[in-house]
């Protein structure tokens, strides 16, 4: 349809056109506050209608080059593609390697009934790292490391010699809270510093968290199974030396880590009482023997030699508090409050 157009402060004189948006365009530079004049073929004045059309065309327009694309809005970065960095990877396989010598260390100690004293080893080391680096960001990486630390050391040298005395567990408690120490300090000599993002931190966390206990679930049943089994072979020992005499049970002829072993996990169930054979009394018996070897060649000695064996045995006496010895009595393997392994024994009298 033909339009009349026409503008007085634009200085266009009256134009019939098909495409009066084409030529506002050209000519207008104030297109909200223009004072064109539209008339159709009858010469009706449409201005309003053709005004309104014009500006909603111009905002429209205006609207689409301001909005922001639509994929860079609504779309981020993948959430796992961080996890496909080298660095991220290297500290998640730092995480569970350490939850893994944790689990083995636990599994380790529910064996030896050593539970109490390997958490002890265990939490110290983190306890004392976070007390030294409590106002400080480092923390988030001096306590994992002490307990990372600790936990190798408990894995190379033995819950054994580790729980061997006090001297062993303090001394492994200083080296874990010290070789952080000493890390943060040479590399503030090189003008390094332990650094951690929040970032690499939650993913190491999270690996530790979930692996631990993965691992300690899945290794309990063999866990269990070899702690019966040790029980049983050491219940075993102890009965071929058991007898009663007077008010007392005996136990004897036993080395000294096996009676160390039966003090620290046997206890001794008699007439409904129970009786832990950490509270006998241990009688050490020393037999020291000299060998002499001497060879003779026609009447004369040509060679001697002396050698000395020395064996030591444990006796162990439990006191029945003036109970009455039983016909027989029942030896239980424990770990904690939980009995894991028992064997009935008729007494020799």
């Amino acid at each position: 349809m033909l339009l009349r157009v026409s503008c007085s402060r634009c200085r266009l004189s009256p134009a019939w056109t098909d495409d009066p948006d084409a030529l506002f365009t050209g000519v207008c530079n104030r297109p909200f506050r223009c004072l064109a004049k539209v008339w159709d073929e009858q010469l009706c004045d449409v201005t309003a209608r053709a005004m309104e059309q014009r500006h909603l065309a111009i905002a429209h327009e205006v609207a689409v080059v301001q909005r922001p694309p639509v994929a860079a809005t609504q779309r981020g970065p993948s959430p796992f593609s961080s996890l496909m960095r080298p660095r991220t990877l290297a500290i998640l396989a730092v995480s569970c390697l350490a939850a893994a010598l944790i689990s083995h260390d636990l599994a380790s100690a529910y064996e030896s009934n050593a539970m109490l004293s390997i958490a002890i080893e265990l939490v110290l080391p983190a306890l004392a790292s976070l007390l030294i680096y409590r106002s400080s960001a480092k923390s988030a990486i001096a306590v994992p490391l002490s307990v990372s630390i600790t936990a190798l050391a408990i894995g190379i040298f033995g819950i054994d010699r580790v729980c061997a005395s006090a001297l062993s567990g303090f001394l492994l408690v200083t080296a874990a809270v010290a070789i952080p120490i000493a890390l943060d300090l040479a590399l503030a000599d090189m003008g390094l510093a332990l650094r951690q993002g929040v970032a690499y931190w939650r993913i190491a966390s999270l690996g530790f968290a979930v692996t631990l206990p993965v691992l300690f679930l899945l290794g309990l049943p063999s866990m269990l199974r070899a702690a019966r089994q040790s029980d049983a072979g050491l219940i075993r020992r102890l009965v071929r030396g058991t007898k009663a005499e007077g008010g007392s049970l005996v136990i004897e002829h036993l080395d000294p880590e096996v009676a160390t072993e039966a003090r620290q996990r046997v206890a001794v169930r008699a007439d409904g009482r129970t009786y832990d054979l950490s509270e006998a009394a241990m009688q050490t018996t020393v037999d020291e023997r000299t060998v002499t070897k001497r060879v003779e060649r026609q009447g004369s000695t040509r060679s001697r030699k002396v050698s000395r064996a020395r064996q030591e045995r444990v006796t162990l006496v439990l006191d029945l508090a003036g109970q009455r010895i039983p016909d027989q009595i029942e030896f239980d393997g424990l770990r904690g409050p939980t009995t894991i392994y028992s064997e009935k024994v008729a007494l020799a009298k």
